[in-house]
């Protein structure tokens, strides 16, 4: 074998361990490039939460909030400390993407803000409608376009800088119906397909200046079901199909001046379910199909003038679950189909009249989650369903201390909370209804601290939420989804 050589000739000598020293060094390069390649893999797709941008730089925070998904994007209220409270939108799915995190309009102009209150329940289409505060109109109706881009004012209800507080909005075919007030006739009862000439006022419900407060707007098809006070009936069940001819009421449940207050409006297919007061019954379960006939109590299931007080109700397969205290079992787990037998205790999760103290009713897909408490455990994850298995999902602060869990959302199918385990604050979990698939998701604020996440959203496989990691305060945060590709 011939030996390699210099330049003039001379052969070149080889020392010993060259020849490792040298792989050595690729070896290191290669394993800081492939480390470098899954940091950015993980933080892009495939690896925990991130977050996606320090809105109000610094320590203080954005508080971003009212989380309304709309196409491929997030629309929210967030504050910077240049323009205030105003509506941002978001479409990254990579950490500190501050091109992909923007602005949609400084609608008052300065550090205040237009305090802008997005909602999912008043999204029509590509079309987002909001009240938000200028100099020139005070608070009216806004709407932005995720389409064409377009952010503007709707119309001037109360013309000039006093508010007619638009609020109260749902979405119908074409846009919305919501309350708001007037010079002539206070707070009532309007709709708007997106324009000037077609935001129109419905009816003066109380006639005159007084206001009739439509609340808790709901649609069933082509109708409005929500609360409204005439000024002779009190608050009870209303109806309208969007004209002055159409908007009536459907019953009065506590006959005369006494209000019902119906509240907890839950829709069930072609059902509403509420909560009213009848005066005899107290506070119960009462179903409508939009007639007179058809408004009804379900179940006095408190006898006589006690009240149960319905609370917290979810739709499983269209079946209704919510919390009740019969005067027996204390507040526990109910379900009904709209029939008095078809109502019935669920199960007496804390035995004896304590009750289980539920709270935070969701369902996703075929399941139901909630927060309770069945005296040995704490405040704990638990899941129900049509089957009727009621249990325990997991200890996640084991032993009889809470782990609190809160903000329960179904996002695409899975589960997602906050709770404390004991070692890592209050922090993002998720679960797939399993004791081994209910974890942690990341502890974004190290340690014992909170990063007290909230708001988590669903958009474009990813989820969105706040949180406060401890060094940039509350701030706009993501994480994958486990079915989504890029």
């Amino acid at each position: 074998m011939n030996q390699p050589s210099c330049a003039n000739g001379a052969p070149r000598t080889t020392h010993p361990g060259s020849s490792w020293r040298y792989a050595s060094r690729a070896g290191v390069l290669l394993i800081i490039l492939l480390l470098a390649l899954a940091g950015r893999a993980s933080a892009h797709a495939a690896g925990p939460a991130f977050r996606v941008r320090d809105i109000f730089p610094g320590p203080k925070t954005s508080n971003p909030s009212r989380f309304t998904p709309l196409g491929n994007k997030l629309f929210f209220d967030a504050s910077d400390p240049k323009h205030g409270e105003e509506l941002w939108k978001a479409r990254s799915t990579r950490p500190d993407a501050a091109g992909h995190t923007t602005l949609v309009k400084d609608i008052l102009p300065g550090q205040v803000g237009s305090t802008p209150d997005v909602d999912p329940v008043s999204v029509s289409g590509e079309k987002l409608f909001f009240a938000a505060t200028d100099r020139l109109h005070g608070r009216e109706l806004w709407m932005t376009n995720s389409q064409n881009g377009m952010t503007r004012l709707v119309r001037d209800i109360w013309p000039g800088p006093t508010n007619s507080s638009a609020q109260e909005f749902t979405a119908v075919e074409g846009g919305v119906l919501f309350r708001a007030f007037d010079r002539t006739h206070g707070e009532e009862l309007w709709k708007s397909d997106g324009t000037t000439k077609g935001t129109k006022f419905i009816k003066d419900i109380w006639p005159g200046t007084d206001s009739s407060h439509p609340d808790s707007l709901r649609t069933i098809g082509k109708t409005v079901l929500f609360a409204a006070d005439n000024g002779q009936k009190g608050a009870e069940l209303w109806k309208t199909d969007g004209t002055a001819a159409g908007t009536k009421l459907i019953k009065d449940i506590n006959p005369g001046r006494d209000t019902s207050d119906p509240n907890d409006l839950t829709v069930r297919g072609g059902t509403l379910f509420f909560i009213a007061d009848d005066g005899t019954h107290g506070i119960e379960l009462w179903k409508s199909d939009g007639t007179t006939k058809g408004t009804r109590l379900v179940k006095d299931i408190a006898p006589g003038v006690a009240s149960s007080e319905p609370n917290d109700e979810a739709v499983v397969n269209g079946t209704l679950f919510f919390s009740a205290d019969d005067g027996r079992h204390g507040r526990e787990l109910w379900k009904s189909d709209g029939t008095t037998k078809g109502t019935r205790l669920v199960k007496d999760i804390k035995p004896g009249p304590a009750g289980g103290n539920l709270n935070e009713l969701v369902a996703v897909g075929q399941r139901l989650y909630f927060e309770a408490d069945d005296g040995r455990h704490g405040l704990e994850l638990w899941k129900s369903g049509l089957s009727g298995r009621t249990k325990l999902v997991k200890d996640i602060k084991p032993g009889p201390k809470s782990s609190n869990p809160s903000r329960l959302e179904d996002v695409k199918g899975e589960l997602f909370f906050r709770a404390r385990d004991g070692q890592h604050g209050m922090e993002p979990w998720k679960s797939n209804s399993r004791t081994r698939g209910t974890k942690l998701v990341q502890d974004i604020a190290p340690g014992a601290a909170s990063s007290d996440p909230s708001e988590f959203t669903a958009v474009k496989g990813y989820v969105f939420f706040t949180a406060d990691d401890g060094r940039t305060g509350e701030e706009l945060w993501a994480a994958p989804l486990k079915h989504h590709h890029d």
